[in-house]
Formats: C-alpha cells, structure tokens, sequence
C-alpha cells in the first residue's frame, strides 16, 4: 500500500510498502512495488488518519484534485471515496493502514551506524545480541529498499484527469544495519514499549553460549535453550505489535533461567561454561520486558502504614547507663523479645528497658528487667549455637494503660488492626520484609523495601537457583571492577554458609548458618534491611502478611561500602521458628542469676508460653 504524509513539518512525503507482508499486498502487486520500504515507527489508526487526510490536502494543492479513495480508505478515513491506478491493487485487509511506518532517513543511517559501530569494537566472546540481528539480516529474504522524495510531484502523474501514485524506478537499498536499525525503531515506539536500546547491546549474543558448547560439554543444552531465546527474540523484534511473539520471547527467557539453575550443578566447576551462561543471564536481566522474570517483587498489596504504625509502637529500646544499645519488641506488658548478644560483658540487671507509649516517641520511664529467660541469654558468649533473648520487665502503669488502648484498637479495628502473630514457617528467597527498630539510638525508623536473599532452609532445586544467580551476579561485578576471582570467592562464601545440610522426608535441604565476630555459627537468614548499629533485637516482619519472621542480630560494619552481593548478605537475621523451638526446649524453672524462682516468676514464665503460642501462625 502506499500512502502519503508530511515528517517534522517538510513538505518531503515517504512513499511506504509493507514488503515483507503478503497479506497486505497482493503478490502482482508486491511485485511491482519492489524499491519502496519499511520504516519504523507504528502510527496508531488516529494518528494515520489525520496524516493521510494531510497529504490528501498537499495534493490537491499542486492541482491534482481529481484524488479518489478506495473502498478501504473511505472505511477508515471518511471522506476519501475510491482510488484507482497503482494504488488500487492494495490489499483490502482492514489492517493495512495500521501496518504503515514512518521515519526520518538521516535518523535511521545514524542509528545503522551505531550498531555498526557497537558490532565492530565487540571482541568475539562478547558480542551482544546486535551481532544475531546483522546475521540475521544478512540472509534474510526480506528486500528493504529507501526513498525519501523532495517534491510530492515525483510520485504521482495523471491519466485521463485521475491522479496516478506511481513509484520512481530508482531506489536506495538499505544496508543490513539500516534494516536491522528500522526494525528496532519500530519495536522501540510499539504500543507494547517493551525495547529499551540502550539495554539491547547488554543482551549477549548466542555465539558467546555456542563457543562454550564447543569447549565444554556441559554447556550444550544451555546453548540450545538460550539460541531460543534470540530466536523469539529476533521474532518479536520483527512483530513488535503482536502479543503473541513478546510472550513467547518471555516465555523462552524464562525456561533459558530455568535451564540455567538446572544445569548449574553441572557448570558450576567449568569456568568457560558458567562465565558464558552468566553473561547471558545477566544480560537478559538488563531487559525491561524480562524484569517480572529475572527481578526481585517489587509490587505488592497496599500496606497500611496505620498497621506498621501499630507494630511500631510495640517496639523498644534497651538502655545500659543512659546509651541505646539495642532494640526489641514486646509480645506483652512485661515479656520483650531481644538480640542475646546485647547482653555480651553486660549484666542484664544493668539494662534498662523503655517503651513507645504513643507511637510518637513519647518515652515510657525506664524500667528495670526482673527476669532474662534462657539465662544467660544465648548469643551473650561467642560460643552459644543462636542469639536471641526474653527479658521481663517490672509492671508500669503507663504501659500497661498503652498495651490496653492497642488492645482496644484491634477489636475496635479503625484500620484494619490485627494482633501481632509470630510465624513458625521458615522464610523463603526474594521474600518481601521490613524491620522496626533504633538505629544508632536514634528516633524509630522503619526499614522498609528489603528482602530476604539468603532464607535460612532451602532445598536443592532452591540451593542450584540461588547459587547459579549469586555467582551471574558476582560475575558482573567482576568484569566491572576488574577483579580477577571475585565471583569465584562469593561462590565459595555461598557453599560455605550452606554447608551444612540434612535429609528430611527423602529430600536434602541446605541451612544457611552465619559466624560473627568469630561466634560460633548460628542459625540465620540474610536480609537487606539497611539497618545499622542499636537496631539489634528489632523485629524483622514479613512484608504480606505483617508476622514477625526474625529478629535482628547483626552484619557487616556500618561504614562499609559493599558490592551488590555482599550487601546482599550484609545483615543477619535469626530466624523466629528456630526461636521457638530454643525456648521451648529449655527448663522453665532454670533459675534466675542465683535465685530460685518463686510462684510469681513461674506463672510470668508459663504467660510466656502461652503468649507465644497465641501469636504463633496466627496468619
């Protein structure tokens, strides 16, 4: 088909062929069109309209009045009644006029020469997928051809007073990378808007996966499964308006990602396989189509901040000679849950204890602890197994009249209150999480939009995931700061956390355990919470359903500048289900320091109890 229009307010009109679409133009006439072309830039049917009645008026201004439309123009474009001539032998299909792009010439080379440009410096082991579209393009069957008229005149003549459209015989054929240019523009402005240009030349080439398998046996599979993806890839590139071809170019990364934990058992000690399966992992990651397949959850439900509010003034501080040493959270008016190791060299008498009476940082009086339960508090000396610690405080009014005013709002409900609930389950990868606690013993803070990368139960299948991701991403790293083994080092760090590992129900499951400080190792979870000294003890709540999942326990120093990984697992987590197993497993009437329990401490002990097995899974 062949229509007319004005670009970038010039008088110019392209003359537009869709080549390579039979359905569109009739074989007899796709013959005798040959040296028009496709170029970029889908008009939506609106925008096609208003620029053919456009051109419609610029011929009727050099006197060529006796412009008629076909049956297919005057559907889609009132007023336009026949046309005749060269046009006549368009096709009728309703979509042709959908099926026409425009472009700017002196853009479309500048970006060929940019590809070029892009190909020509990659070194053979890393050239992008730039390098399969010019192969492709290279024996495609598909002819593009360019012409760009300066006056309107050279495309139409009259016979017998009815203006003909009629090609000019000579046409400039595009180059490969002209072709593989007008294709990308025109996925780049789709209606889908899934191309992002800058990222494409980050998407590796299947030649890089394909020299592997050549070296490496072990890569052959992942080979064949990443060449499909470019396959889809090129595919969808070519039909960026069909659903369909995104999809299964979606679909292909997603089996590619699969394919790649799957075989990481079998790479993971071929240095040619995993670099070259890393790089192609990373570079699907870079795409913005794929990021609901390669990227962390970042949409979630609406999270009522009136809820975490409500959470947040269950929070308290421990104070040892008027300093914040540490947070925790208060399952009742007397019991608060903490970190073990604040009571490292410290006495737990010596501890005070103040609460967030109105959410607002309205401060409790300080309150002396009366009772520490295990005792001495586990994770106090470098060679307990865990770190956490109960702690009871003396009654207060004041407190007790703030938890009874919370109480009163979860059956009341003005927003959707609910009891606080621990959660037994073990957290999983990616999972959503936020903390509460006192940084640097400064005003409350939430730390929100932090996951969880490092659970601390994972099977085998999740252990292969994990380990194949880590390394791509230590991997890219590597290449950025130049330093050589980087990646191989995080790998080992990460077999190392998980090294211990146990059979349950004919599965083998992998535990994620951390040593600090030269501590003996601990059950934990790693976590990117962004907290820092004095939130020790805060709780760490799952994002979905607001249970508490760990309490904080520590990382890495807090001036430390780390690489994305290693902040990955740059805060540590002990989790809530191996809390409750601990203090379920422990005497309840062990003694207090020296002093034997009377009735009084053992009844507080016993609300203990049943306070945490009220607010276990809860939801």
């Amino acid at each position: 088909m062949i229509i007319w229009s004005r670009f970038s307010g010039l008088r110019a009109v392209i003359s537009i062929v869709a080549m390579a679409s039979a359905h569109i133009v009739p074989a007899q006439a796709q013959k005798e069109a040959n040296g028009l072309v496709i170029v970029p830039n889908r008009l939506t049917r609106a925008t096609a309209a208003t620029q053919f009645q456009d051109v419609v008026r610029d011929v009727q201004r050099t006197g060529q009045t006796n412009l008629q439309g076909s049956e297919l123009s005057a559907s889609i474009l009132p007023g336009i009644t026949a046309m005749n001539g060269y046009v006549s032998q368009a096709s009728s299909a309703s979509s042709a006029l959908l099926d026409v792009f425009l472009t700017d010439s002196a853009r479309l080379k500048a970006s060929a020469d940019q590809i070029a440009a892009i190909v020509s410096n990659e070194p053979p082991d890393r050239h992008s997928v730039l390098y399969d579209l010019q192969k492709k393009y290279q024996t495609s069957e598909r002819t593009y051809k360019l012409l760009v008229p300066r006056n309107i005149s050279d495309f139409v003549t009259t016979v017998s007073d009815v203006t003909v459209f009629k090609p000019p015989a000579a046409a400039e054929p595009l180059g490969v990378n002209e072709a593989v240019a007008a294709d990308l523009k025109q996925a780049a402005s789709s209606p889908t808007n899934w191309l992002d240009e800058k990222s494409l030349q980050l998407m590796t080439s299947s030649t890089v996966l394909e020299a592997a398998a050549n070296r490496s046996t072990a890569a052959a599979s992942l080979s064949r499964s990443y060449t499909n993806v470019i396959t889809q890839f090129t595919k969808a590139i070519a039909a960026p308006a069909n659903e369909n071809a995104t999809q299964r170019y979606v679909d292909a990364a997603a089996t590619f990602k699969t394919d790649y934990a799957t075989q990481w058992p079998n790479i993971k000690n071929d240095v040619t396989a995993r670099q070259a399966a890393a790089d192609s992992y990373n570079g699907l990651a870079r795409q913005r189509v794929l990021k609901a397949q390669y990227g962390a959850l970042t949409n979630f439900p609406p999270l009522s901040y009136e809820q975490v509010f409500y959470f947040s003034r269950h929070v308290v501080t421990l104070r040892d000679g008027g300093s914040v040493v540490c947070s925790g959270i208060a399952l009742s008016k007397r019991w608060i849950i903490s970190a073990g190791h604040c009571f490292i060299n410290r006495a737990w008498s010596d501890v005070l204890v103040q609460f967030d009476l109105d959410g607002l940082g309205k401060a409790s009086r300080p309150l002396h602890i009366v009772d520490q339960w295990p005792e001495p508090a586990p994770g106090s000396s470098g060679t307990d197994p865990i770190d956490f610690s109960f702690v009871r405080v003396e009654e207060d009014h004041a407190v007790s009249a703030a938890f009874d005013d919370l109480e009163a709002r979860i059956h009341a409900q003005p927003y959707s209150a609910e009891p606080m609930c621990l959660r037994s389950l073990p957290v999983t990868y990616k999972q959503p999480v936020f903390a509460v606690g006192y940084p640097m013993g400064q005003a409350k803070t939430v730390h929100d939009y932090a996951y969880v990368w490092f659970p601390f139960k994972i099977d085998e299948d999740l252990y292969n995931q994990m380990g194949s991701e880590i390394f791509a991403q230590a991997y890219k790293i590597e290449k950025e700061i130049k330093r050589t083994s980087y990646a191989v080092s995080v790998k080992k760090d990460f077999e190392a956390a998980y090294s211990k590992t146990a059979s349950e129900g004919g599965r083998t499951y992998h535990y994620y355990f951390d040593s600090a400080d030269g501590s003996a190792l601990r059950p934990a979870f790693g976590i990117d919470t962004d907290t820092s000294g004095g939130d020790s003890g805060s709780p760490v709540f799952d994002r979905l359903t607001r249970c508490v999942v760990g309490i904080f326990s520590g990382g890495q120093r807090d001036t430390l500048t780390a690489s994305e990984v290693s902040w990955r697992e740059h805060e540590i987590a002990v989790p809530i289900s191996e809390v409750l197993k601990q203090v379920k497993a422990t005497d309840r009437v062990q003694k207090a320091g020296n002093r034997d329990l009377d009735a009084d401490a053992l009844a507080a002990r016993d609300e203990l109890l049943q306070r945490l097995t009220e607010m276990t899974d809860l939801r």
